[in-house]
């Protein structure tokens, strides 16, 4: 199943599964991320296609872009970020399948309210 998402003049998305309009407040919470994730990573583009002076348009930027996400829209998204034409992407996230599809992983853990990096 996909959807199909668009804007309006005012920036209100609308979204379209085989025909039939969807109000946003009747999508699942995994298809709401993926529609917040697709608007993100679309807005990044139109951005870094206006404004070639910008010094992080190869950078992206994800915090917990995966929540609600089934297996099935992890693996889809993983597809995703490898079409992306980015050399450094860092993902926020407490989901562990991101993992083996990553370079690098940094874990961070709270300690007496003391955020302490590991390795």
């Amino acid at each position: 199943d996909s959807f199909d998402v668009s804007l309006r003049e005012d920036f209100t998305p609308v979204i379209e599964h085989q025909d039939y309009e969807i109000d946003y407040a009747y999508l699942s919470g995994g298809e709401r991320t993926a529609v917040a994730l697709a608007y993100r990573l679309a807005l990044n583009q139109v951005i870094n296609s206006l404004l070639s002076k910008i010094k992080t348009r190869s950078l992206v930027i994800l915090d917990e872009p995966t929540d609600g996400f089934s297996e099935q829209q992890l693996d889809k998204m993983r597809d995703v970020l490898q079409e992306l034409e980015i050399q450094q992407l860092i993902i926020v996230s407490h989901e562990q399948k991101i993992e083996s599809f990553v370079e690098n992983v940094i874990r961070s853990k709270k300690e007496n309210n003391v955020s302490i990096i590991e390795k």
